[in-house]
């Protein structure tokens, strides 16, 4: 970071009488990611959701979904009905580890509560917008907090799949069919 430009932030919050500040020059969606992981950091993680600046950064570093609609399709009608639930888990979980910053989908534990690991309403709709890329399914970012658990989740999205009109085309405002 520049030192004047820190210098001139510094003054600002000095200036506007707060007790506690940081000026850094951070990596905000690594920064970002690893909040979700301490319950004590949840604050922070809150204020930083709502730097529109970091969103779009957070956003921006989100590797794309390994597939799409059709080919989601196409796995699932490939695997027997008792084993369709355990691969869409399989797609939450690895979806979600991207939205909370983890290595692998290992790191999301499936009975674990969405709230518990650090979801929220921003981090909710990130794993709505990727779920629905990933497989077509149309879910209100509220499907994260009323199935609050991975397997949960997935095994909503299962009964959704059938329904016509969870697999319209995404669209950037997804209807709620939860």
């Amino acid at each position: 970071m520049e030192p004047g430009l820190a210098l001139r932030a510094l003054e600002r919050a000095v200036a506007a009488g707060d007790s506690r500040v940081a000026v850094l020059d951070a990596d905000w969606p690594r920064f970002a990611g690893h909040l979700t992981d301490d319950p004590r950091a949840r604050p922070l993680a809150r204020v930083l959701d709502g730097i529109p600046a970091v969103r779009r950064a957070a956003r921006a570093a989100e590797p794309p979904s390994p597939y799409g609609p059709e080919e989601f399709g196409r796995r699932l009608r490939a695997r027997p009905p008792a084993e369709r639930e355990a691969e869409l888990l399989r797609v939450v979980r690895s979806h979600a580890a991207v939205v909370l910053g983890h290595g692998t989908a290992e790191a999301i534990d499936p009975r674990r509560g969405f709230v518990e690991m650090g979801f929220e309403s921003l981090t909710a709709t990130r794993l709505r917008n990727r779920l629905a890329a990933a497989t077509g399914i149309q879910v209100s970012a509220a499907a994260v907090f009323a199935h609050p658990t991975p397997d949960t989740l997935a095994a909503h999205l299962l009964g959704l799949y059938d329904t016509p009109r969870a697999r319209q085309r995404p669209r950037l405002r997804p209807r709620s069919r939860d």
